[in-house]
């Protein structure tokens, strides 16, 4: 089982620094600044956090994944718990995805005036 977290905990980084390698330095985080960064990052977490949720409660489509061989990465046997561990993770990404877009409003909203 730590094998498997070890393994999604990577592509998530993996995400994460894509994604940061891709707007430090530019222009944009010379406008925006962090918030759009870590909302961008937030965003890139959630599409398949939250597929891998959806997945973890589909019987068949389990009962299918377990003969392959992605399941040595994903636990596809504890599917429940899978399930809540992805909805945590998918709501705190969630959460501060839109505290970052709360952020970008309040930074931007003296600039239309």
């Amino acid at each position: 089982m730590a094998l498997r977290a070890d393994c999604l905990a990577s592509c998530r980084w993996g995400i994460i620094y894509w994604v940061l390698t891709d707007y430090i330095g530019g222009h944009v985080f010379e406008i925006v600044g962090w918030s759009l960064i870590v909302s961008r990052c937030t965003a890139m977490l959630m599409l398949p956090t939250f597929s891998l949720c959806l997945l973890a409660v589909c019987r068949r489509t389990m009962t299918f994944l377990r003969t392959t061989p992605l399941n040595y990465i994903i636990p596809f046997d504890d599917a429940i718990t899978f399930h809540r561990w992805m909805g945590g993770i998918g709501a705190f990404s969630a959460v501060l995805h839109a505290v970052c877009h709360i952020a970008n409003f309040i930074s931007f909203a003296p600039l239309t005036h």
